[in-house]
């Protein structure tokens, strides 16, 4: 209170002492009445001000512009909070304040935020329990926010037990393990199995197959197969031989020809096949005569025209008739190579002489077709001057007249290659494009480098060497001479890939490519898991893997191959189930408390080494006509059980579901649906 009455007295004290006491704004000279001023002392003093504001962190005010020591309209501040912000774990906060009369303003800072935790957990370390073992799991909290590890603890977990599955029993046969019933747990490698061992084959009746019948000059043979009592698979094979039969030969006597029949030598035949010894004897020529119609005589520069007929005296056959001047030999005049016709082949520049035989007494004159193809000397030489075909004549004033065409080829040596690619090792005989002398004998033969590839005397070539090489035929005798080209190459064999997976009873092609597949030999790690012959791969009757190596003196180095023999499994439907099984479907009448019903069974077979590893569900439909209803049964699934072939019988339709339009009873057909199950080998 003393506080307030001391400020409240400085207040009026000091407007005193100053003589600056502000009355207002009073007019000089007014007066109460209007009248004449009349001076009642000095003059009031009137404090001015700044129009902008002074302030502190608590008031604000105007200063004054007179000099004095006065302030207008002081008063706290008005403060309005105008921004903020709220603080978090990172950051602090602030709360700013502003005084809506002037420019002041304040901010209050607010403290940052103590963390709080987000716990979250998770597994550091975790042992899973199995059927007989427990696990254990250690469990981490830590905060999502800062990282902080909150704490640990470790969580046990129970043993599983075993997940039991019964396997019903398989009995042993004759090449197969069987079973006891047993038990076994899908996690783990429990079970309680115990294999039955195979009770073993026993032999059958021996059958006798594959036989080959023995001939006169060649072995017969035949397997002799034996077959398992049980199973009727095959045990052992005999193979056996039988001797060649030998001929059984009748003779023959000799007789003679006449101008129609061959006649023979004395001769031995088979009765069994076509061996024979027979010689036939050369037909005997026709006795001809001969009439002639002359029509112009034949000279030296022109031939002659002849009507003519001829005929046997022996047998009475008309020979040839005609205007054809290539008819042929009369009775004197005769071609040499035969009674009758032939044809003589040339090359230019033989000349052949007696090609007529005349017995006459008339001298042969001669007839050319074209004597730019032939020429005929003074010694009665005939000549070949050019290639092409004529005919050659010969004939006498006695009427009798022969003819021989005779064709002309220039005289050529081309070789040719039977082949288009050449390996060391490779054997080969020289071919001709065209060689017209034919006789290979004429010939003789040199190679240009017999490093690479050797010839010998009748043309046979042997590839020894990589790199290029001529070889060259001549034959001395005619001034022919021909050489032909080729390069031998590097052996080479690319396989399809070095590491091979493959199931049992299957094969594959190893080579990508191959120069030559038979410079190829195959070893086998183990024979019984997988072998090789040539470009073929074959696997035996055990899984395993097996290393395939194949050498060769033509190649660098050994070529390896890696195979595996797998178990493959495939999955069974109903598209591709009969690469597995053979399956058979039954219907049975069977007789119910209220009528008949059709039940079905199915039974399977299993393929190669196919072999179940899961149930075999045959799903089946029996479409039906009930007089005049047609429909489709229900579908029905017949199971068949691991280390079982049949399935249980079960119900399909009503008997009376299958009557035709008289009421008789008759099966229904049945439709596979759908099959499932895998198969493994």
């Amino acid at each position: 209170m003393k506080k307030y009455s001391l400020i409240f007295g400085l207040l009026f004290v000091v407007p005193l002492l100053t003589g600056c006491f502000s009355t207002g704004n009073s007019n000089k000279g007014d007066t109460p009445s209007g009248g004449d001023v009349t001076p009642t002392g000095p003059e009031e003093h009137v404090h001015t001000f700044s129009d902008e504001w002074e302030y502190d962190e608590t008031y604000h005010w105007h200063e004054s512009t007179c000099g004095h020591d006065v302030v207008s309209e002081k008063e706290r501040h008005h403060l309005v909070m105008v921004d903020s912000k709220m603080p978090s774990e990172t950051e602090e906060g602030y709360d700013l304040y502003r005084c809506n009369t002037c420019d002041y303003s304040y901010t209050k800072t607010i403290d940052k935020l103590e963390h709080f935790h987000i716990e979250n957990k998770r597994t550091k370390e975790e042992v899973p329990p199995t059927c007989t073992k427990s696990g254990y799991s250690i469990v981490e909290t830590y905060c999502e926010t800062c990282g902080e590890i909150l704490g640990t603890r470790r969580v046990e977990l129970e043993p599983l037990g075993h997940n039991i599955i019964q396997v019903p029993a398989s009995p042993a046969d004759c090449s197969h393990p069987g079973h006891n019933a047993y038990e076994y747990c899908t996690r783990c490698d429990y079970t309680t199995y115990q294999e039955l061992p195979p009770t073993g084959h026993e032999e059958g009746d021996r059958v006798r197959v594959n036989e080959v019948a023995a001939t006169c000059t060649e072995e017969g043979s035949y397997d002799e197969n034996v077959y398992c009592k049980h199973c009727m698979n095959l045990i052992t094979i005999e193979h056996h031989t039988i001797p060649a039969l030998g001929h059984d030969l009748v003779h023959h006597e000799e007789s003679d020809s006449t101008c129609t029949t061959h006649g023979h030598n004395a001769y031995d035949s088979c009765t069994r096949c076509d061996y024979t010894t027979i010689v036939e004897k050369d037909l005997l020529p026709h006795h001809i005569w001969l009439r002639t119609d002359m029509q112009s005589y034949p000279s030296g520069r022109t031939a002659g025209k002849y009507r003519y007929y001829w005929r046997c005296y022996d047998c009475n056959q008309p020979v040839r008739s005609g205007k054809d001047k290539a008819t042929g030999s009369s009775l004197h005049l005769k071609f040499a190579g035969t009674e009758y016709y032939h044809d003589i082949n040339l090359i230019v520049g033989d000349n052949i002489s007696d090609i007529f035989t005349n017995t006459s007494e008339y001298e042969t004159e001669w007839l050319v077709q074209y004597d730019t193809v032939l020429e005929i000397n003074e010694n009665n030489d005939v000549i070949a001057k050019t290639a092409g075909v004529s005919m050659l004549w010969a004939y006498t004033q006695g009427y009798e007249i022969a003819s021989v065409r005779i064709h002309v080829s220039e005289d050529q040596l081309k070789l040719k290659l039977p082949q288009s690619d050449f390996y060391p090792g490779d054997n080969f005989k020289m071919d001709f494009e065209v060689y017209t002398r034919k006789n290979r004998s004429l010939l003789s033969w040199s190679s240009s480098n017999e490093e690479i590839a050797t010839v010998d005397s009748e043309g046979n070539v042997t590839v020894n060497g990589i790199g290029e090489v001529s070889i060259t035929a001549t034959c001395s005798q005619y001034n022919l001479e021909d050489t032909i080209t080729f390069t031998s190459k590097k052996h080479f064999a690319v396989l399809k890939r070095s590491e091979v997976e493959i199931g049992r009873e299957e094969s594959d092609n190893i080579f990508e490519r191959v120069s030559r597949i038979s410079i190829i030999s195959w070893t086998s790690s183990d024979p019984n898991i997988a072998t090789a012959n040539g470009n073929m791969l074959s696997t035996g009757d055990r899984y395993g893997t097996a290393t395939l190596t194949a050498s060769s003196e033509y190649l660098d180095e050994d070529i390896v191959l890696t195979v595996h023999v797998v178990k493959v499994s495939a999955t069974l439907s109903k598209t591709n189930y009969s690469n597995y099984i053979d399956v058979t479907v039954n219907l049975y009448r069977v007789s119910v408390s209220f009528g008949y019903d059709w039940q079905a069974k199915a039974t399977i077979e299993y393929k190669g080494l196919w072999k179940p590893i899961s149930s075999i569900i045959i799903t089946i439909e029996c479409p039906y006509w009930n007089q005049t209803i047609q429909g489709t049964s229900n579908p029905v699934h017949l199971t068949i059980p691991v280390g079982s072939k049949e399935s249980d019988q079960l119900y399909v339709i009503p008997c009376s579901y299958n009557t035709n339009v008289w009421g008789d009873e008759i099966e229904p057909s049945v439709t596979i649906t759908k099959v499932s199950g895998t198969v493994e080998k």
